[in-house]
């Protein structure tokens, strides 16, 4: 049997985040098919419960998961971008999760429209109430921070601007 690429490869970032993982994923499977990939990057957490969820729980469900020293939610997130393997990428941290029909509408629009490269959304804090639209519609300026939404977008356009830019761990500090 031929393994085909995922359509899309969903990156998950959390460092002793196990109690927020849960309901971020399950944001995230319930618009998945049998063929998408969720690639988990733990940054080196030391709390027992997120190593244990990651090391049984999710290891044991066919997630793909991978640890790294402590290298930084950005360093963290790059590693996970570039282990994926899907045709369009998508990206958040554990304590966030998406509205219940972004994931489809973002695919829908990338594969139904070819000279479309990313999809995007604003930012909702149920907290604080805090809501957050991009005034840009530059692809860097969308990547360029861990705290704000990462767009749906399709890998080559990633990879036309260059890849990554780890250099954005300066915001972190």
């Amino acid at each position: 049997r031929v393994k085909t690429s995922p359509r899309i490869s969903v990156v998950l970032t959390c460092r002793d985040q196990g109690r927020q993982l849960p309901v971020c994923l399950h944001s995230v499977k319930r618009q998945l098919g049998p063929r998408d990939e969720v690639v988990i990057v733990d940054d080196g957490s030391t709390d027992l419960l997120t190593v244990q969820m990651l090391d049984h729980w999710y290891r044991e469900s066919d997630l793909d998961v991978i640890r790294t020293d402590g290298v930084g939610l950005v360093r963290a997130r790059d590693i996970g971008l570039r282990r994926s393997q899907g045709s369009i990428l998508f990206a958040l941290g554990a304590e966030q999760a998406v509205d219940a029909t972004y994931i489809e509408r973002a695919i829908g629009i990338l594969e139904s429209d070819s000279g479309i490269a990313f999809v995007t959304c604003g930012l909702y804090d149920e907290n604080t109430g805090f809501v957050w639209i991009p005034d840009s519609a530059s692809l860097p300026d969308l990547t360029g921070c861990h705290r704000v939404p990462f767009p749906a977008l399709r890998r080559e356009q990633l990879e036309h601007a260059g890849g990554y830019d780890v250099s954005f761990d300066r915001l972190e500090q």
